[in-house]
């Protein structure tokens, strides 16, 4: 296999595009052409693996990025996690765990530290229903900033002096999110706006990874909980050239968020619009094979066990 500047079409080509796209050596639309964008990027690619840097896809550079794809989109996927796990993960860290009736423990697992601009997290959120029993529910979820487009990774944005994407730090942020049930606000639809000081890193290496020696701020910054697609699009992508639904909040696909915003409703009745979020890491939980009480990966929850 021998693909070099001009040649288009080939599915080779498409493939190299997505993988050189997740790493961020390729912030342009997904063609099939082999252009001079993709020429320069497969080049890094070769470049940063030992590679002679002909900027030629060939057989030997496919299948590195194809092992390079392995590990940052095709790793296994976040697993379930049983409640048990959960909670055992609070205690150890000091969390506060709310057992009041119907208020909602909310909870993002970052799977790891890769800037994939996939929905690639975890979203769980537990409470104890009419009975004073544990409810859990779970789905995908992002709790990194988007790669593409101006304030993303690959082109961040400079605030208060400091260069760089903005990165929630792991924590307990109680009562830092204001749930504003309606569409007038300038996201146009039901979402937690950050009102109380949050930690963040600031990465401006401007690759696929974390860096943790980064500088790091505390205060507002727009970090907020919202949709992050089109009204019932359910996107694989947070974020695009044209459109950055995350420069460092947190979210899922609309059709998943509305079922949070349905259940953050029916709370707000019993304990008032402010809303804490905690952020662990995958490593700080403990994975199961199967949920507690039945319950399905992925399913969705209503609002109808808290009204």
């Amino acid at each position: 296999m021998h693909i070099e500047l001009g040649d288009q079409e080939h599915p080779a080509i498409f493939e190299a595009q997505r993988i050189l796209q997740l790493l961020n050596l390729y912030p342009f639309g997904i063609d099939g052409k082999f252009g001079a964008g993709t020429q320069k990027a497969v080049g890094v690619f070769q470049d940063k693996h030992d590679m002679e840097a002909s900027g030629v896809l060939d057989k030997t550079t496919l299948d590195k990025l194809k092992e390079v794809g392995q590990e940052l989109e095709l790793a296994p996927a976040m697993p379930p996690f049983e409640l048990s796990s959960i909670l055992e993960a609070y205690e150890a860290k000091g969390y506060t765990i709310y057992e009041e009736q119907y208020k909602l423990n909310m909870l993002g697992i970052r799977k790891d530290d890769y800037f994939d601009n996939m929905f690639s997290d975890r979203f769980v959120v537990f409470w104890k229903n009419e009975n004073m029993d544990w409810e859990m529910r779970q789905f995908e979820w992002t709790t990194m900033p988007g790669t593409q487009g101006h304030g993303g990774v690959f082109n961040p944005l400079t605030v208060h002096g400091i260069t760089g994407v903005a990165v929630l730090e792991e924590g307990q942020y109680q009562d830092a999110w204001h749930f504003f049930d309606d569409f007038s606000n300038f996201h146009k639809y039901p979402s937690f706006l950050q009102v109380l000081p949050v930690k963040i890193k600031r990465d401006n290496t401007r690759d696929a990874i974390l860096d943790y020696d980064v500088p790091k701020q505390n205060g507002l910054f727009g970090i907020n909980i919202h949709r992050m697609s089109g009204q019932g699009q359910n996107q694989k992508y947070v974020n695009s050239n044209h459109v950055r639904w995350s420069l460092g909040c947190q979210g899922a696909p609309e059709p998943i968020f509305r079922e949070l915003v349905n259940l953050a409703r029916a709370a707000a009745k019993h304990h008032g619009y402010r809303f804490t979020y905690t952020l662990m890491k995958r490593t700080d939980i403990t994975a199961s094979r199967g949920l507690e009480s039945g319950l399905e990966d992925g399913h969705y929850f209503t609002s109808q066990n808290l009204e």
